[in-house]
């Protein structure tokens, strides 16, 4: 019973991990999406 327990345990921080990344993931795409749009702007300012 402990080990099953424990499984579950692993299951539930396994997910927690991937919906942390997820997370991650979601917020450095707003950023670089933030970032594509400045350079796309200021880049043929440059030219």
């Amino acid at each position: 019973q402990v080990i099953d327990t424990i499984e579950g345990l692993r299951d539930v921080v396994g997910g927690m991990l991937d919906t942390y990344l997820s997370s991650v993931s979601n917020k450095m795409n707003e950023i670089m999406k933030t970032l594509t749009i400045i350079a796309s702007i200021f880049i043929p300012i440059t030219f």
